[in-house]
């Protein structure tokens, strides 16, 4: 039940965003009544908070399998590559969490107790790096820098790019992000 709640959850707050979400329109889309799913969440901010973290692990999951085993150099590029894949195909979700929570700043993700996941996702990432460096691929630079670079750059266009700011086609974003982090790092 909790799980068909979060299935449900998604798609009103994807299609309305959180601000005109409500927990009825939730209980509808979730065959549910209104009462049950306050016996799993609190409030609809938690509902959305847990609908932000689950989204978030989701990312963090595939980044990690499709880096898995690769020379770092594709590794970087797959994450890359995978972190805009992940965006673009729950943009409707990103559009409205961008629009009325937050940005996916460091200070959103402490509003949302994602602040330690975050550290470890990029303490992981910056395996990709330190690797790189003992192969001879990437120059002597701090591995966890390099990919706080990399992730609020991924950050940055996404957002930019949801509000419409800048008008790139996002594979043109992927690869500009690549070339001037691979030849910024490069040996």
């Amino acid at each position: 039940m909790r799980d068909s709640i979060l299935v449900a959850a998604e798609k009103v707050f994807s299609r309305y965003g959180y601000h005109e979400a409500k927990v009825a329109m939730i209980a509808f889309e979730a065959g549910v009544a209104v009462g049950t799913i306050y016996k799993f969440f609190k409030s609809k901010d938690e509902l959305y908070r847990e609908i932000v973290r689950l989204k978030l692990f989701e990312m963090e999951k595939r980044i990690f399998l499709v880096v898995k085993g690769k020379a770092p150099i594709e590794a970087l590029k797959s994450y890359i590559h995978e972190a805009f894949s992940f965006f673009e195909e729950n943009k409707e979700f990103f559009r409205y969490f961008l629009r009325d929570i937050g940005s996916l700043s460091v200070a959103d993700l402490e509003k949302f107790g994602l602040s330690d996941w975050y550290d470890g996702f990029i303490n992981r990432l910056a395996k990709i790096v330190d690797e790189g460096k003992k192969e001879g691929f990437f120059g002597n630079f701090d591995s966890k820098i390099v990919m706080l670079i990399v992730s609020g750059a991924i950050r940055n266009l996404v957002y930019s790019e949801v509000k419409g700011s800048i008008n790139h086609d996002v594979n043109s974003i992927e690869n500009m992000i690549f070339k001037i982090i691979t030849e910024g790092i490069k040996k």
